[in-house]
């Protein structure tokens, strides 16, 4: 999908909106996608893949949401150059860009959007692991600065830390409607036709897999485990035979004792 493609309202077709309700019908539409020509960034934004990220916008009568992917600064000055003058950006929840890194969201994009409530996909920070939110200092503390001015719902106030840079974090106290994976695990929202949006309440327990048994794609619902890892465990499973106790997952490359500890709650011979 490029952005040549995508009108001054967004882009939406049967294969981008395959949802059909009876009543309200709940619309999907694309607002940016990759970029075929260089819009004037520097070479180094446009070089970036994480610039040319789909931004979704999903409305459900007059409640919406948005989700904006990885999209940097200079590709959101693009994109809020192409929806200038129009309410197309607006929209009550934001799932913040970049897991809430510094430069996934800027003031004059969520000035934009105007949302009640935002949701950061980030894990926790007490899991010390390359490629993690610990690694990158996510959620940013400047990011939840400015979520806390802007958002106009707010939450039960909690306690959490935030990133000041990578690996590095501060106590922070949050107050407005900032919901994220690594402090409430699971975020399950439920809104209606006419705007009104509420969090369910709800915990979701995930299913025991079988390591000796799990498919590829089982594998990858476990914390911590990705393509690479849920293949190399059936890899070696199909090389030596089932495994005896969930630590012989020691000896599958790639896998270590803390990536154990975090599966075993899950897990089951």
């Amino acid at each position: 999908m490029t952005t040549d493609e995508i009108g001054s309202e967004g882009l939406t077709n049967s294969v981008i909106d395959p949802v059909n309700c009876d009543g309200t019908n709940p619309v999907i539409k694309i607002l940016w996608g990759t970029s075929p020509t260089n819009p004037g960034w520097s070479s180094t934004a446009f070089n970036n893949a994480n610039n040319h990220s789909l931004v979704i916008k999903i409305e459900y009568g007059t409640s919406s949401l948005l989700i904006t992917g990885d999209l940097e600064e200079e590709a959101q000055r693009s994109l809020l150059s192409k929806y200038s003058g129009t309410t197309v950006l607006d929209a009550d929840v934001y799932v913040v860009g970049h897991h809430g890194s510094k430069n996934g969201t800027t003031q004059d994009l969520l000035n934009k959007i105007t949302p009640q409530i935002a949701l950061i996909g980030a894990g926790d920070p007490s899991r010390r692991l390359l490629w993690t939110a610990w690694a990158y200092g996510h959620p940013n503390k400047g990011i939840l600065d400015m979520l806390q001015n802007k958002l106009t719902a707010t939450r039960t106030t909690i306690h959490v830390q935030a990133g000041n840079g990578a690996k590095t974090f501060v106590d922070y106290t949050v107050s407005k409607a900032i919901y994220a994976t690594g402090w409430d695990s699971n975020v399950v929202l439920e809104a209606d036709a006419a705007g009104h949006w509420h969090k369910v309440e709800t915990t979701i327990v995930p299913a025991f897999v079988n390591i000796n048994t799990a498919s590829v794609s089982e594998l990858e619902t476990l914390p911590g485990i990705g393509a690479t890892r849920a293949r190399a465990i059936v890899d070696f499973r199909t090389t030596h035979g089932n495994f005896a106790t969930i630590d012989d997952l020691d000896n599958v490359p790639g896998i270590g004792p803390a990536t154990i500890n975090l599966v075993r709650p899950y897990v089951k011979i």
